[in-house]
């Protein structure tokens, strides 16, 4: 099974196993599984304001607070990655190579396309950071592209096979991520 960890704000600890997803309370000190959420859970990340949200692949995006599923954003899609800005949006990543901007503040159309803009070409996106400028750092298993959502320029990044991750890692850091 594959584990995956992140640190909420209020201290909990949330991660994804191939059989679900569970918080971890160090007040209480055990594990509590998530109900509602079923499916292959792809990412987890937390905006500002202390909000977890789980991608899950070929269902779409949910938001976690005080450690129960609060709303659904349904879509059909592969998703393989998510990450925040700083405002609340989310870059979700898929394993057919697309890109969209998820806005949890619109009633409807949830999902904007962005995969043309930032020059995806359906490489396997393995990993959106989204740095301290809201720039998205993009993951393929082909290359690293920084996009600018501001002015929706994208900068291509090549590196070899073996050091692609660590290269993102590293350019993504020296970009403006948190400390």
């Amino acid at each position: 099974w594959s584990l995956f960890l992140i640190i909420g704000i209020v201290g909990n600890i949330v991660s994804r196993t191939t059989t679900g997803v569970f918080v971890y309370s160090p007040k209480y000190k055990k594990f509590t599984q998530l109900h509602g959420i079923n499916g292959t859970v792809t990412g987890i990340t937390e905006t500002a304001d202390g909000m977890i949200w789980i991608c899950v692949s070929n269902q779409g995006v949910y938001s976690v607070e005080n450690n129960k599923c609060n709303k659904y954003y349904p879509d059909e899609n592969d998703f393989s990655c998510i990450s925040a800005t700083s405002d609340g949006k989310l870059w979700v990543g898929t394993y057919s190579g697309s890109i969209f901007l998820l806005n949890p503040q619109k009633e409807k159309d949830f999902y904007e396309d962005y995969s043309r803009t930032c020059g995806m070409n359906g490489d396997i996106l393995e990993m959106l950071i989204v740095d301290d400028f809201n720039h998205v750092w993009i993951v393929t298993n082909q290359r690293v592209k920084e996009f600018n959502p501001r002015n929706n320029v994208y900068h291509d990044y090549s590196a070899p096979a073996v050091s692609r991750t660590k290269h993102a890692i590293q350019i993504a850091m020296f970009a403006g991520l948190p400390k």
